[in-house]
């Protein structure tokens, strides 16, 4: 559905994204942005950087965690 580079560019495939819910949409650019922030997946089930799961639309403790530890806020 989507994809970000090591660059930090985002590319969304339009076939799937444009028939996904906003909810859907909200995790997809969520997760994707976060990519490029430069954070790795996740396998916690409340988490925005899990892979695959689209019902999730906020971040969780964990995604706020790496944030943090990444750059001090969120």
């Amino acid at each position: 559905m989507a994809v970000t580079s090591s660059a930090g560019t985002m590319k969304f495939n339009d076939y799937h994204y444009f028939d996904m819910t906003t909810d859907e949409k909200t995790k997809t650019t969520t997760h994707e942005f976060s990519h490029a922030l430069g954070l790795d997946h996740t396998s916690g089930t409340d988490d925005i950087m899990q892979q695959g799961k689209l019902s999730i639309t906020s971040l969780s403790s964990t995604d706020k965690s790496s944030y943090d530890e990444a750059y001090d806020t969120y």
